[in-house]
C-alpha cells in the first residue's frame, strides 16, 4: 500500500490493525509518501519519472510518532534495499539500508528495526546498488547491478 500524506498515513494507522508497523517514507515536495512495505518501494521506483524536476528531499522510516530520516536534498537520487543481520546461533534481524547518491558515491546507512538507529555507515560506488531499488536524477544506471 502507497499512501500519500501525512494526514491519510494517519487515518490509516488509527485503524489499528498495524500498531507495530515500520513505514517508510520519502518527502517529494510538499508531501509524504508511505510505504506499507518494500515491494511499494520498488513499486514507486518503477513508476518514479527520473527526469522530472521532482526530486526526493528526505528518506526515512516512521515507527509509531517516531521518526528518523536522512536527507536528500543536495543529493543526486537515493537508495533503499531490504536486508537480512545474522548472527552464528542467533535470530535473523531485518534490517533497511537507505543510501544518499551523491556522484558515483551512495553514502549508506543500516537501520535497526524497530528502533530506528543507524548501525553502520559507508560509502560505495553506485555500482554496488541494485538497479531497481534506486531513484537516480536522470543518470545513466550502466554498470549497476
Amino acid at each position: 500500500m502507497i499512501i500519500v500524506g501525512e494526514r491519510n498515513w494517519s487515518l490509516e494507522y488509527q485503524k489499528g490493525d498495524k500498531p507495530d508497523h515500520v513505514w517508510i517514507y520519502v518527502k517529494v515536495k510538499n508531501e509524504k509518501i508511505y510505504f506499507e512495505t518494500f515491494d511499494d518501494w520498488l513499486t514507486f521506483v518503477k513508476g518514479f519519472d527520473h527526469n522530472s524536476s521532482s526530486k526526493i528531499k528526505a528518506i526515512g522510516f516512521q515507527y509509531k510518532s517516531h521518526t528518523n530520516e536522512k536527507d536528500a536534498t543536495e543529493s543526486n537520487g537515493v537508495y533503499l534495499i531490504k536486508c537480512i543481520k545474522g548472527v552464528m546461533g542467533g535470530p535473523a534481524q531485518d534490517t533497511y539500508v537507505t543510501g544518499i547518491v551523491k556522484g558515483d558515491q551512495v553514502y549508506k546507512t543500516t537501520w535497526s528495526l524497530p528502533a530506528l538507529l543507524p548501525e553502520e555507515e559507508c560509502v560505495e560506488k553506485i555500482e554496488s546498488c541494485f538497479e531497481e531499488a534506486l531513484v537516480n536524477y536522470g543518470e545513466e544506471k550502466a554498470g549497476v547491478i
